[in-house]
């Protein structure tokens, strides 16, 4: 089986109540799972895991999981937690 690079991209929108201010503090992002460019293979789960937190509202996350060029390997998973702090725990099947 061909072995995958796996990049993971965390996409955030932040939403900001009513108000017009700007939002200069960006989220804090960890991620846990996997780590930087691993190595999977096709039939393969993947538990990502990490956590986002702002000190706004955390509006949307979004995972894509990517090859070493790039190119989307899945659809991209989406997740609102309307909330200043979220836990991501997600398994993925190759």
């Amino acid at each position: 089986m061909e072995i995958k690079k796996i990049v993971i991209i965390l996409t955030m929108f932040i939403a900001f109540s009513c108000s017009k201010e700007t939002d200069e503090q960006p989220p804090i992002i960890l991620v846990a799972s996997p780590v930087d460019m691993q190595q999977v293979q096709v039939g393969d789960t993947v538990h990502v895991t990490g956590k986002i937190i702002d000190n706004r509202i955390v509006e949307s996350v979004s995972v894509s999981l990517l090859d070493g060029n790039n190119i989307p390997v899945l659809s991209t998973i989406s997740v609102q937690p309307n909330s200043p702090e979220f836990n991501l725990d997600i398994l993925v099947k190759f």
